[in-house]
């Protein structure tokens, strides 16, 4: 007896162990094709596949679409859930079918339980391309010829009673109706592009579906300029009415963001890039767009108006902003510190451009990179000179502070602070011959170019205090009064003593 109590409780624990598992497992239902279904319809050689997958305790895992028209059983998808159940509405293509086939397939289900439900095999079997007795090539007149969304659509055949559905292509949503009296109706909801219309027994047609609104019909209101993080309102209308609609911002680097128009109140979004903005507008397939400009308030950038080569600069702008400079087509990113000093050392000449960008807005600033020159004295046979004479040929030449020449500009020459010559440079070269004398010659060279600080050269000239010919002139004129004093003295008798003089020492020395 207690044996047969035993064996009883464990029927019983059995029984409620298979009925709690059976209760827990996962739920197929309302699959589409039908089991058997023939003369179904391809688009694009392909048929969706539908079914409502449930579990009674939420937790649904995994579905499998399986197929062995090859032969064996392969997957056609594995879709991963999160408790959510599977319907009709999310369709799994089953692509590259032939006309008059039949294919077999199933579904495979588990919860997160690791409780399976696996479906028996169903058939179907392709519309055939025509002949056998099922015309698949019948009149089908579609009224309005061009359909829209939201719209009713009308299907005019020769056939008076039979059944059918139009299946759209970017949805997959289909929606079947009867034809009664040679004539059916749909209601089509928000889709558009290319769909087929089956009739069953009868035929086939592709057609597409319009968006509702024209281009011309829609408008997307937007402010044409904004500041940086402010506050803008964006609305799609239709013939003047707000309409739901998908908005997508492209920033200036091409960072996207997509938000939603309600037909109740505007969109508010922020910008927080500045530059400009491309905006587009999208419903049912009709597109307008536009572009906002994105203003940055202005961020002080203090650099020094000129630098050297090789010499490094402090950039003052905002605390951590980040800052290009750039120069033709080369660009140097980095970055302020806390106190918003940035530091940089220009290796070559020419014009650079600062543009600082922080939270707060966008600084832009300009400055250049000079180079030091020099001016080199030679002679004729090219060695170095630091005094020169009239008559000799000084060879100069101008260098920055590479020793590269500078093909620009001219020299002046000074003699003791008069300008005694202008000198055209050539290839950064001049040739001065020396035509008048001075004490001290000053060469200076002064670049109307930005980039070439001035430079200036002393020589020492051969008209100092040992060149008598500076003197010449007053010479002759003193040499000339003392000539006329002596014959005036001579005519006066004014000599005769100092011929008296002169004689007497002789009789001495006699």
């Amino acid at each position: 007896m207690k044996r047969q109590l035993i064996s009883f409780s464990l029927l019983i624990l059995l029984l409620s162990s298979t009925i709690v598992s059976s209760a827990a497992s996962p739920t197929i239902a309302d699959i589409s094709p039908v089991d058997g279904a023939t003369n179904v319809a391809l688009t694009s050689g392909k048929v969706n596949l539908r079914a409502n997958v449930t579990d009674a305790d939420g937790d649904l895992a995994y579905i499998s679409f399986e197929t062995n028209k090859s032969g064996t059983w392969a997957k056609i998808a594995d879709i991963s859930l999160s408790g959510e159940n599977w319907t009709t509405d999310m369709p799994i293509a089953f692509s590259s079918l032939a006309t008059g086939s039949q294919y077999w397939w199933r579904i495979k289900a588990q919860d997160a339980d690791s409780h399976w439900t696996n479906s028996s095999a169903f058939s179907f079997t392709t519309q055939t391309s025509g002949g056998g007795g099922t015309p698949v090539n019948g009149t089908i007149t579609i009224v309005p010829s061009q359909p829209k969304s939201n719209r009713n659509l009308i299907f005019i055949v020769t056939q008076a009673e039979t059944s059918g559905y139009v299946i759209c292509q970017e949805s997959s949503n289909v929606y079947p109706f009867q034809i009664t009296n040679k004539m059916g109706v749909v209601e089509l909801g928000t889709e558009y592009g290319l769909a087929e219309v089956y009739i069953v027994d009868y035929g086939t047609k592709t057609f597409s579906i319009a968006s509702p609104y024209a281009e011309d019909d829609m408008t997307l209101e937007i402010p044409s300029t904004a500041k940086l993080n402010d506050n803008v309102q964006v609305s799609v209308t239709a013939n003047g009415e707000p309409i739901s609609a998908s908005v997508k911002f492209i920033s200036p680097t091409n960072k996207e963001t997509t938000k939603r128009t309600t037909t109740t109140s505007p969109l508010e979004v922020s910008f927080n890039e500045a530059g400009d903005w491309q905006v587009i507008a999208q419903v049912f397939g009709t597109i307008v767009n536009d572009e906002i400009s994105i203003e940055a308030e202005p961020i002080s950038v203090d650099v020094p108006s000129s630098n050297t080569v090789g010499q490094e600069i402090t950039i003052n702008t905002e605390p951590d902003a980040s800052i290009i400079i750039s120069k033709d087509s080369t660009q140097w990113d980095i970055q302020a510190d806390e106190e918003g000093n940035a530091y940089f050392t220009p290796e070559t000449l020419g014009r650079y451009k600062i543009v600082a960008t922080s939270s707060n807005g966008k600084g832009t600033e300009y400055f250049n990179v000079q180079t030091e020159t020099a001016i080199i004295a030679k002679d004729d046979k090219g060695f170095p000179v630091s005094s020169v004479a009239k008559g000799d040929v000084v060879f100069l030449q101008v260098t920055d502070t590479k020793g590269q020449q500078i093909s620009a500009n001219e020299l002046t020459v000074y003699g003791d602070g008069a300008l005694i010559a202008s000198l055209p440079l050539y290839g950064g070269s001049a040739m001065w011959r020396v035509v008048s004398t001075a004490t001290t010659y000053t060469i200076d060279f002064s670049s109307n170019d930005a980039l070439y600080l001035p430079a200036s050269l002393s020589l020492t000239g051969s008209g100092g205090t040992n060149n008598l010919e500076v003197y010449y002139p007053y010479i002759a004129v003193a040499a000339i009064i003392i000539l006329v004093i002596v014959i005036v003295a001579w005519r006066k008798g004014y000599l005769d003593n100092f011929s008296g003089l002169f004689s007497k020492k002789e009789d001495e020395l006699l």
